[in-house]
């Protein structure tokens, strides 16, 4: 470790998580320390501890949780924007130079965007800064994948309804005519009335409210 880094926790007198370095023996490590203080909150030390990078480590337990598959990963970087978490081991440790994803989630903004990645894929990306320790974490996809996938999510959804969307279709079909012969009987018998009309509207099924009054007011009319 540079004594630089070294001296780091003992000047700050605080939660400290170093950049990316390499160790003596080759290892790309980051270092955590964190004050150590008596009853009378004098500063005693420091405790410390090493995440290797390229090894499996507590932020592979977390972030490998998480659900993606070949074409969507997670990566985080420092902020100094450095890669401290990636799906691919030889990225890690690496610095993001134009990445506008990278830009926005070390500003300290939260959200999404499509955007092309540092190799110039065209990403649909979600960003959060991680606030206590200025790390930005980004979950992205292939947009031309997802993209795909949404639109067979679509076509299955579409195929699952349409039985139920044509059943509906033919009941309401069905309805209409039964409502339309009600009102055409009706209506006929209106027009025949005095000329020895065969339809007698007390043998017209009036089932909905509109029929029946159109009903009574028929045979009233015929009456008198």
């Amino acid at each position: 470790m540079q004594d630089e880094t070294a001296l780091e926790p003992l000047t700050r007198q605080k939660i400290f998580i170093s950049e990316p370095f390499l160790s003596p023996v080759g290892n790309l490590i980051l270092s955590v320390t964190a004050p150590v203080f008596d009853d009378n909150k004098r500063y005693l030390g420091f405790v410390g501890g090493a995440i290797y990078l390229q090894d499996d480590n507590i932020l592979n337990q977390i972030l490998d949780k998480h659900h993606h598959n070949e074409s969507s990963y997670i990566y985080v970087v420092d902020k100094n924007r450095h890669i401290i978490f990636h799906k691919n081991v030889e990225r890690i440790g690496e610095k993001v130079s134009e990445n506008r994803i990278v830009d926005t989630v070390l500003s300290g903004v939260s959200g999404s965007m499509i955007a092309k990645n540092s190799l110039g894929l065209e990403m649909i990306a979600g960003y959060a800064p991680a606030q206590l320790t200025n790390w930005g974490i980004v979950s992205q996809s292939h947009k031309s994948v997802t993209l795909e996938k949404v639109y067979g999510t679509i076509t299955d959804v579409l195929l699952s309804t349409l039985p139920l969307m044509v059943l509906t279709l033919l009941i309401i079909i069905l309805l209409a005519m039964k409502i339309a012969e009600t009102l055409a009987s009706l209506a006929q018998a209106l027009k025949e009335e005095g000329l020895d009309s065969k339809i007698d509207p007390r043998k017209i099924t009036a089932w909905y409210f509109e029929a029946d009054y159109l009903k009574k007011h028929s045979f009233l009319v015929m009456k008198e």
